[in-house]
This record gives structure tokens, C-alpha cells and sequence, in this order.
């Protein structure tokens, strides 16, 4: 529910008000917990609104997979990572993260590829997975995983693919 509020900002004011009316006449004693929620948008940093998943690092740095890029915020300011740095960009619209066991971020596009990002070498690369095998033209990266040996599975719509 906490998400609801969030992400509906017009709403978010109307729910606030229905807990702080519910908790003064509860005696389920909810009057003495304080909720504090923080909103992190675009104003603070995010390459944009649309948050897909969220994954936080062994050193305790969050990514962000967004419609426009991977951020990485430390719980001050955001760094957007993708390759675009790199060149230009070719993929957005991100779906999913992973982190791997060296810390390494994997994460899932919607245009049919992945990015990969180093924090320790602060290097960043985007893979199109029709360029690692034509069987995987057209077919659009939905989530990741990596398991206990650290092979980083990417699920697609038709296939299963395993880096």
C-alpha cells in the first residue's frame, strides 16, 4: 500500500490524511506510529519516473532500473550508469537488476539486451542479444537472476538464456 501512495501522488495526500484519521480513533494504538516517507523522483536525481526494479549492493548502494537508464544512488545523489557514457545509447526501458557475487550489476531491457556494470572499474557496457546469437533477435530481456555458481540467467519470451 505504501507503494500506492508513493506512485500516486494525487492520492498520496487522501491516504495520508485516512491513516492520521484512522490511527487518532483506532485502539489498535496506530496514533503512535510515525511513518516517515521519502519520495525519490525525478527532482532528486532519477534519469526518469518509472521505476522497475530496485536492488541494493553488498557495499549499500541502490540501483534504480528506470526507462532511461540504471541509476545508482547512494542515499545522497544518483549517478546514472549505462554505456551512453561509453557512446551512444542503445538501450532503455530496463526490467529487472542483479547483482552478482563480485558485485557486479547485470540488468534486463526491454530492447532486447542486457547492460553490465563494474562499480570496482566504474565501467559500464550494453550487449544487444541478437549479437551474442541470432536466435535471440527481437526477443526482449523481462527479468535476470543469477544463481549460487554465479550464472547470470536472462528470461525472455521465448527462451531462457544463460551468460
Amino acid at each position: 500500500m505504501l507503494g500506492i501512495l508513493i506512485m500516486y501522488k494525487y492520492k498520496h495526500r487522501i491516504l495520508l490524511i485516512y491513516f492520521a484519521v484512522f490511527g487518532l480513533f483506532s485502539s489498535a494504538g496506530f496514533a503512535s506510529t510515525n511513518i516517515d516517507i521519502v519520495t525519490i523522483g525525478v527532482e532528486q536525481g532519477l534519469p526518469q519516473s518509472t521505476v522497475r526494479a530496485i536492488k541494493q549492493d553488498k557495499q549499500g548502494m541502490f540501483y534504480f532500473a528506470t526507462d532511461d537508464g540504471i541509476s545508482r544512488f547512494d542515499g545522497q545523489s544518483h549517478h546514472i550508469i549505462s554505456s551512453g557514457e561509453l557512446g551512444e545509447k542503445q538501450l532503455f526501458s530496463y526490467t529487472d537488476i542483479c547483482i552478482d557475487k563480485f558485485n557486479r550489476v547485470w540488468a534486463s531491457s526491454l530492447e532486447s539486451g542486457f547492460l553490465f556494470y563494474d562499480p570496482k572499474e566504474n565501467f559500464a557496457q550494453e550487449f544487444l542479444l541478437s549479437e551474442l546469437d541470432q536466435r535471440l533477435q527481437n526477443q526482449t530481456a523481462l527479468s535476470c537472476l543469477i544463481d549460487n555458481t554465479n550464472s547470470v540467467f536472462l528470461n525472455t519470451e521465448k527462451l531462457l538464456v544463460v551468460l
